[in-house]
């Protein structure tokens, strides 16, 4: 945080990353990139999902550590409650996953998705080493999040601690994404427009 990607000259609170092995033997990967704004301080519902099993994991790796210098201190127990059935489904709309009829899951990570318009460009990782093999396809709409949200996450990504319990983070002045990449390379981008989509499917969009 914030995003790694500018959208229309804009810079975002953060950037959601959902990957897709494209070729697993050459390792090309296809990331969708979804903008995080919390400019409209909305609460994410499905959002709030990952946020909370994140803190739990961090939140139960700092209380180990912490057992560690005192013995006599109790195992964690978990702060959040475990979702039901009927509650996950109200988060989610869903128990398919969405990706082949007949698959069962309690989340749909393409709920995530804001739009199907989006602009994509031949580019490079963003964390080390870096190496150019994505194709890189940035939604065009952001995701609304509150500014709660923004703000546990970045706690998150700030203050983990890996497993000697020594703060693992790469955050430089409080930030963790990559820097904008010069203008001047040979990245070329582009948008996609209504005439890429086959008739059919355009009532959908």
């Amino acid at each position: 945080m914030p995003s790694e990607h500018y959208l229309f000259g804009r810079q975002f609170t953060g950037e959601f990353h959902i990957a897709h092995k494209w070729d697993a033997g050459s390792g090309r990967l296809v990331i969708i990139a979804i903008m995080m704004d919390d400019s409209s301080n909305t609460h994410h519902p499905q959002l709030e999902e990952f946020i909370r099993e994140w803190e739990e994991k961090a939140w139960e790796r700092r209380h180990n550590c912490l057992r560690r210098v005192d013995k006599g201190k109790r195992p964690y127990k978990r702060y959040w409650p475990i979702r039901s059935e009927s509650e996950m489904k109200d988060i989610w709309g869903t128990v398919d996953s969405g990706y082949r009829k007949g698959d069962k899951a309690n989340w749909n990570l393409y709920a995530f998705l804001t739009t199907a318009w989006h602009c994509g460009y031949d580019g490079s990782l963003t964390v080390p080493p870096c190496t150019e093999k994505v194709r890189w396809r940035i939604l065009d709409l952001p995701m609304q999040i509150s500014r709660e949200q923004a703000n546990r996450l970045k706690s998150l990504l700030v203050e983990r601690l890996d497993e000697n319990c020594k703060k693992s983070t790469k955050a430089y002045k409080g930030r963790v994404n990559r820097p904008l990449q010069d203008k001047n390379n040979d990245f070329k981008p582009w948008c996609c427009d209504s005439g890429d989509w086959d008739p059919k499917y355009r009532k959908e969009w």
